[in-house]
């Protein structure tokens, strides 16, 4: 069974905001996907910087601090 990571993103000004939405991030599959598409949340928006708000999560794997280290890195990319 696929445990779907949820994820909300929106641009305030020149600030991104990606909101987990999931109380469990341990899928891989979910957390793969969730991070192809805050890549495309980046890539179209460019955000200075970006917010991750975890407010609804309760657990996640350590697969999440990948995610996490590869966003910012992209980020750097263009000094963001």
């Amino acid at each position: 069974m696929t445990n779907e990571v949820a994820i909300e993103t929106k641009m305030e000004t020149n600030v991104g905001v990606v909101a987990f939405k999931s109380a469990s991030m341990t899928d891989v599959q979910g957390i793969a996907d969730a991070n192809d598409e805050i890549r495309e949340f980046v890539g179209q928006n460019r955000p200075s910087t970006l917010i991750f708000d975890f407010e609804q999560v309760k657990f996640f794997s350590s697969q999440v601090l990948g995610l996490l280290l590869d966003i910012r890195a992209r980020l750097a990319a263009y000094e963001g």
